[in-house]
């Protein structure tokens, strides 16, 4: 047991109960016992999982082990932007951050950049410092330009977080070419 090393950036904690429940579906399958911290990160959740157990009548039991603390997470959420804007308008970009758990870096610098081809191409970035307590709101405002732009905002890779799929935010805008 002290040899057991996490593998992966996630835990899928209802997607592992289900795939348990599919391997032995029409076999014999007694219980699933499951170590876990109960932090699901990625993918189905237990609950769902959990009912799915309940119909196939395969009980679920859960041994505790890992931090009892809240998971490190950084949240990138209430993205606020125009869908078009007129020709010189000043193009605006409203994000919230919060921090959950207890995240080593204080400050982070969030990224506004625009989707090209397969790239990201960075426009505007950030120092957003933590407040523990609340979120904190982010303005970023681009130069000017024209034609359609997706936008992503996300903070950059130094602050270390368990959840990748609520730190980046996408936004479509359409930005006119002027007339002659």
């Amino acid at each position: 047991m002290r040899d057991l090393r996490p593998l992966g950036e996630s835990s899928q904690l209802g997607g592992a109960v289900r795939a348990v429940l599919n391997d032995f579906r029409g076999g014999s399958l007694g219980a699933i016992v499951m170590l876990t911290d109960g932090v699901t990160t990625e993918g189905e959740d237990l609950v769902q999982a959990g009912r799915y157990a309940a119909r196939a009548d395969v009980p679920l039991f859960f041994v505790g082990i890992g931090d009892a603390h809240e998971p490190r997470d950084l949240l990138l959420h209430d993205l606020q932007a125009e869908d078009s804007v007129n020709v010189r308008d000043r193009l605006i970009f409203d994000v919230r951050v919060s921090v959950k758990g207890k995240i080593a870096a204080t400050s982070e610098d969030v990224v506004l950049s625009e989707k090209k081809k397969a790239a990201l191409v960075e426009l505007k970035r950030e120092r957003v410092v933590f407040d523990p307590d609340k979120p904190v709101k982010v303005r970023l405002v681009p130069r000017h330009r024209t034609g359609p732009i997706t936008t992503t905002s996300s903070p950059s890779r130094a602050a270390r977080r368990s959840r990748q799929t609520n730190n980046r935010r996408r936004s479509w805008c359409t930005l006119p070419t002027p007339s002659r």
